[in-house]
């Protein structure tokens, strides 16, 4: 995300920065339209490498702690055959925060940020997540994480080894991916801008750079005063005089450039900073998207169409899942500009999108396609439905429409409730389900919402319902009918919103696929998995782990 700076020329960036995207025949280039922006000196096919780099800092989520994430390397023990082999997860004996899948990894994030993290947290931070300024807010949190890892990085380099940090070696000249502070130091930050369109965040963020400020009992020590200015003139500075003010302005960076990491299946697992992939700006319809190496952190930029040369490089900074007035709400909110891109504007074909997002069915259509739905699609689970037949036949009017959705919405809420028992969770949410099903138009983010939830859920309970103990085959059969309706729904959704080659498509098919597979319904299966793996080829690129699998159950 690139912003305009009041401190430096909004086109500066560092020699390194510079070289490594001539390497991959980019170019940065400024407008006061876009900002400093990124364009292709050349020609790119779907699929090809944009841009790699590595971030400067990165840390693992916090918020769930039971999901058994390592602090350093990301993966869960499910995710991972190492690490399921490994003990439990380990947590560390002093801040009880970070845990760990083995010694290894315990050790690599000892020397690479938490030990002084760790300190922070005992004698200064842990206070703060009981009625304070952080209040348990996951986000805040990782927020303070890794603004802390970024200022230890760079005062062990400026201090030495009387910090609490080794100095890392600095990046070879070869190694172009790899960061420095110094390319930190230039990223621009909306502190401004947010200033006048969010007060709320950016009093938030005051707060939290004063706590940042004192994180340290006697603050940051003498050498604080090294930190900036040699890099960013009058604004370091004031910045080495005022340390709040530096952590102002390091939070208004990262909370407008740290890029979620996530695994390949689009689950995040932390958040890092890449300074020069965040020169790349937002499209609701973009022309890359982000993969990940999570046990290096590396990130990959990837085209996921054709571009040309000249055109700019973009990706996606929020969820194009959501009507234009939402996005635009939430990139006003957050990153303090106003998105003009194609899916933004007051284009026909935006209008009618956004339109088909919140679009019931005709009234006079319900009763007969509710009939037809359930008689062709719901064999199985007829005792399901005594409350959708009851009343979904007998809608007449916008109200009962209205009336039938609210309680659909409740129905949906309480059945996922994960203390419900099974069969009781299987009535509110097919039945919530096939409400919407009557009710809605195929597009419609409600009908999108539920099938979306059904499908994880009916996923489970089929698999209850082939075990040993309770093998209800009709069960079964009605079950695989809502898991391939709600995946193709979810196809279909995707297919509307989401460019061709985008990784949500592909790891949907994926899903549709195995649940055929499952079905002993082989033709189907690798039909499903063959799309899976054109769109995944693109995306995550040919030598991903993900994609060789799939590749294998394509082949075989």
């Amino acid at each position: 995300m690139s912003l305009i700076s009041p401190f430096h020329p909004p086109q500066r960036i560092t020699p390194r920065a510079a070289k490594l995207l001539d390497r991959h025949s980019l170019a940065l280039a400024y407008t006061p339209a876009l900002g400093r922006h990124i364009t292709a000196k050349r020609d790119f096919r779907a699929g090809e490498l944009v841009l790699a780099s590595k971030p400067y800092a990165a840390v693992a989520d916090t918020d769930g702690p039971a999901a058994g994430r390592c602090s350093e390397c990301f993966q869960a023990q499910d995710e991972d055959a190492d690490v399921a082999a490994a003990a439990e997860m380990k947590r560390c004996a002093q801040c009880r925060r970070a845990q760990y899948c083995s010694v290894e990894c315990q050790r690599a994030a000892w020397h690479g940020g938490h030990k002084a993290e760790c300190a922070a947290w005992v004698r200064g931070l842990q206070p703060y997540t009981k009625d304070g300024v952080l209040d348990d807010d996951p986000v805040a949190i990782n927020e303070v994480n890794l603004a802390a890892r970024i200022i230890d990085a760079r005062m062990s380099q400026v201090a030495g080894s009387s910090r609490t940090l080794p100095p890392p070696p600095p990046p070879s000249q070869d190694d172009l991916e790899s960061p420095t502070f110094e390319d930190v130091a230039l990223m621009l930050s909306n502190a401004l801008p947010l200033a006048r369109a969010n007060a709320k965040r950016y009093a938030s963020n005051a707060e939290l750079a004063a706590l940042l400020a004192t994180r340290y009992s006697g603050g940051f020590g003498p050498d604080f005063d090294k930190l900036t200015p040699e890099l960013l003139g009058e604004e370091g500075r004031l910045f080495s005089t005022r340390p709040e003010q530096f952590m102002l302005h390091l939070l208004c960076v990262m909370q407008c450039n740290n890029f979620a990491i996530h695994n390949d299946i689009l689950f995040a697992r932390g958040s890092g900073i890449y300074p020069v992939a965040a020169l790349v700006n937002h499209a609701c319809v973009a022309n890359c998207v982000l993969t990940y190496d999570l046990k290096s952190k590396r990130q990959f930029i990837r085209a996921i169409r054709d571009i040309r040369a000249g055109e700019e490089i973009t990706h996606a900074f929020t969820d194009a899942a959501s009507p234009t007035v939402v996005r635009k709400a939430h990139l006003k909110s957050l990153y303090a500009f106003d998105c003009n891109c194609s899916r933004c504007n007051d284009s026909d074909a935006a209008k009618e999108l956004d339109a088909e997002l919140v679009a019931t069915r005709p009234i006079d259509t319900i009763p007969a396609y509710f009939k037809r739905f359930r008689l062709e699609r719901l064999a199985g689970l007829p005792s399901l439905l005594e409350r959708a037949t009851r009343d979904v036949p007998k809608v007449s009017s916008p109200a009962d429409v209205e009336a039938l959705l609210q309680a659909s919405r409740s129905w949906l809420q309480e059945g996922m409730d994960p203390r419900l028992p099974t069969a009781r969770a299987i009535v509110l949410l097919v039945t919530a389900w096939a409400v919407r099903q009557a009710l809605l138009g195929d597009y419609n983010l409600e009908l999108f919402e539920s099938n979306v939830k059904i499908f994880g859920m009916a996923l489970l309970w089929r698999e209850e319902a082939l075990s040993e103990r309770q093998r209800d085959l009709a069960l079964v059969s009605g079950l695989r009918n809502v898991l391939v309706d709600s995946a193709r729904h979810v196809i279909r959704v995707y297919q509307r919103i989401y460019p061709a080659n985008h990784p949500l498509l592909g790891l949907q098919w994926f899903s549709l696929g195995d649940i055929y597979s499952s079905d002993n319904d082989g033709a189907r299966a690798k039909d499903a998995h063959a799309r899976a793996l054109a769109i995944l080829t693109i995306t995550h690129g040919p030598t991903n782990p993900l994609v060789n699998s799939l590749r294998r159950l394509v082949h075989e």
